[in-house]
This record gives structure tokens, sequence and C-alpha cells, in this order.
């Protein structure tokens, strides 16, 4: 018989013990005869009980008239879903790690997109206890729900970008309206959206009911997080990378554009329903304030803001650190 690394035929080797080794082995038996038997140890604790865990806060939803807050988990494939009236709080296990999250305008469901590197898709969960999972490309990101008509919409795909817009009954119908590269923040007013183009430095205009992109508009270099006006007539844009100006486009004149100093590396943008524009600062424990004035407030809060939920005049944030909670009114 031959080896096949070594080449060579092999052997059966043989070895006879000898005397002392066999007192020694003998000698070895009755010590580990003499040994007290193994006591049974407890079952490992999931990862998810344990209290010296930190759940790192990965994004926060809110709805809209503040009473549920969603925040998802980082490196996890969790949830926690907050009832803020009756103050009960429950975790929700997810088939992938959860990447955006977004609540229905009336509250009752919450839309979560898991992320490209773990079961890519969407699951959309409701009050009742009931769940489903749809596919909605190979790297879904951010969502939107509207209820006028019902729209579920989800932008990803990474290189090959897309929306995606699911309606009709159970959301069975859909509509795939290729974009552009690297999709990453979405806006939703109406029946338009904007979505964030970062490899391309623009931002695109889209009808939801035909599909058809209305705009492209240029903007500084990889544009991120994104948020509209309440009204509709301004977007905000945050940027990646070293850029210190969040860009404000006006939505209906020609697409016009001034830069608001913020910071680097911000987290999130949204709009207070007053038009303040907000900036989670995750490298300041903060959230920046700017008012039509230009008049701007920093409001401290949970250390590496990530996320910004606003319903009302409360403004939430989740630690992308600790995973605690944090609440500011602009």
């Amino acid at each position: 018989m031959s080896h096949p690394w070594l080449g060579s035929p092999t052997v059966p080797l043989t070895v006879t013990p000898t005397r002392r080794q066999l007192l020694q082995g003998g000698a070895g038996l009755a010590a580990a005869a003499a040994l007290p038997a193994p006591t049974a140890t407890a079952a490992p604790r999931p990862t998810d009980r344990r209290p010296d865990v930190v759940h790192r806060g990965r994004s926060i939803a809110v709805s809209p008239d503040g009473r549920r807050l969603a925040v998802a988990h980082a490196a996890r494939r969790t949830l926690e879903l907050t009832d803020r009236r009756a103050r009960a709080t429950r975790r929700v296990t997810l088939d992938g790690q959860p990447a955006e999250l977004a609540w229905a305008p009336s509250g009752g469901l919450l839309a979560v997109t898991t992320a490209f590197w773990d079961a890519p898709g969407l699951e959309l969960h409701g009050l009742d206890g009931r769940r489903t999972r749809l596919d909605v490309g190979p790297a879904p990101l951010a969502v939107a729900i509207t209820d006028r008509p019902r729209r579920i919409v989800v932008a990803g795909g990474e290189q090959e970008g897309t929306l995606h817009v699911l309606s009709g009954p159970g959301y069975a119908q859909r509509r795939v309206v290729p974009l552009g590269a690297v999709p990453r923040g979405l806006a939703v007013h109406g029946d338009r959206a904007w979505v964030a183009l970062q490899a391309e430095d623009a931002v695109v205009h889209v009808d939801l009911a035909t599909g058809a992109v209305l705009r492209r508009v240029g903007v500084p270099a990889l544009p991120d997080r994104i948020a509209i006006r309440p009204d509709g007539a301004r977007l905000l844009v945050a940027h990646g990378g070293p850029a210190r100006d969040l860009t404000e486009l006006e939505t209906r004149r020609g697409g016009r554009r001034r830069a608001l100093a913020a910071a680097p590396a911000v987290g999130a943008v949204a709009y207070a329903p007053g038009g303040r524009r907000l900036a989670a600062l995750p490298e300041a424990a903060a959230v920046l304030s700017i008012d039509a004035r230009g008049r701007r407030r920093r409001l401290p809060t949970v250390s590496g803001p990530r996320g910004l939920a606003v319903a009302g005049r409360h403004v939430f944030v989740v630690s992308a650190t600790t995973g605690k909670v944090g609440r500011v009114r602009p």
C-alpha cells in the first residue's frame, strides 16, 4: 500500500510497551478512577439573553403618533419593539440581520430590510404578530411605507441599484425601477420618491405610480442619508467621507441648492414638523438643529447617535455603541 502524498510503501507499525510504561499506565488509570465524577454544567446562555452583552443600535423608527418605537440591533438578528404608552418592550427575532426600519403611517405595520450579508429580504411585522417575508433584490437597504395608496418602497441593489415598489393585496404587485450605482438614503412624499446614489454623486426623483425617473440632480460627493421636508419643498442630504456640510435642495424651484455647515460623519438627517433641519452627530454625541434663519443648537444625547426618528415635537436616536435610546426636543 502506498501513501498518496509520500509515494512510498507504508508498513503497519507495531509498538511493544515496556514494563515501566505498563506500570505508569496502570497508575494513571487508578488515579483517574479516584477522581470525583464531573458535575453537570448548565447549558450556555443564549447571547441575546446575557446581561453582559451590549446590543448596539443600528437603526430606529417611531410610529407617527409617537407610541411605538422600533430599534434594530447591529450584528444581531433581533430588534426591540416598545409600546411607550403601555411601557412594554418585547424582542423580535428576524431571519437575517436588520438594516433599516419604517413604520406605516397608521402605525400598524413595521417594515424591516435584512442586510445583504445575512438573508437579504424584506420582513413585515404586524402588531397582531403576523409576519411576512418578501424578496426585494440582492441588497435591500432603505425602506418607506405609504398608506394612500398603500405601497412599500425599497432602495438597494448596490452597483445595480434599483427601487422596488410593492403594492396591491399582500403587496404582491411589484415594479422594479433601475436607478444607478449604490443607492443609499430614501425619502418619499406623496407619489414621488428621492433616492441618493452614493457612487454617482447624485439624487434621483422617481414617480412611484409609473416608475419613471423624473429628474437627476448632481450633488457634492458621496450623498448618503436624505430627508424631505413635511411639505415636500426641500430635500436635505448628508454626505459620507470627510464632508462637513449638508446639502439642501429646493425641490420645486429648479433644484437650487445650498450648503449648511454641520460636522463630519453625519449619522442621519431629518426635518422636524416646523421645518427645522436635524442631523445626528456621532462624534459629538449630539443632534444638530438648524432653524429657518440658520440659527443652530447642539442638543446633547446618547453616545454615537445613529438614526433619527421624528414624532411630533420629539426626536429619537439610538446609540451605536450602547444601544440606548435618546430623546431630544429641537
